[in-house]
């Protein structure tokens, strides 16, 4: 079976970039998506708090404030646009490195192994399995086991 849960971010300088300058503010990317259309290079960033908490809209224009200027300092001669949003709160996990961003928060999970969905907090991430605490014990899952993963609430 095809694996669903991409490991593309772990090694992306510009987030490792962005998450040091978002870090003070309490705040970290989750994925960045990058597109060129009709001569604009659209970048839209997602973010979500460090510390799980809801973040706000005052957290994503004080995020703006500071990511604007990142961008335009790199982008002199470039025709772009820059977005912010959250990631939602039924997401859908795009890469393995999402486990790690999102630690203490609840997901289910559907393993290639199984019909059914686990739900549990995340307790610990690396790059080859996700633990959750699951009605008080910790279960392990292999990343290439997990057909896909949302954030619940």
């Amino acid at each position: 079976m095809k694996k669903k849960i991409k490991n593309e971010l772990k090694n992306n300088d510009i987030l490792h970039l962005l998450d040091d300058l978002l870090k003070q503010f309490n705040l970290r990317c989750v994925e960045i998506d990058v597109k060129r259309v009709s001569g604009e290079l659209r970048i839209a960033i997602f973010l979500t708090k460090c510390d799980c908490s809801a973040i706000t809209s005052d957290d994503l224009d004080i995020a703006y404030g500071n990511l604007y200027p990142f961008f335009e300092e790199r982008n002199k001669d470039l025709n772009y646009s820059l977005e912010l949003s959250t990631p939602g709160i039924d997401r859908t996990i795009k890469d393995v490195h999402e486990f790690f961003v999102f630690e203490g928060r609840e997901i289910k999970v559907l393993a290639c192994s199984s019909s059914e969905w686990i739900s549990g907090k995340i307790v610990k991430a690396t790059d080859d399995s996700v633990a959750l605490l699951v009605g008080g014990c910790e279960k392990t899952i292999m990343i290439d086991d997990i057909k896909t993963a949302k954030l619940i609430g």
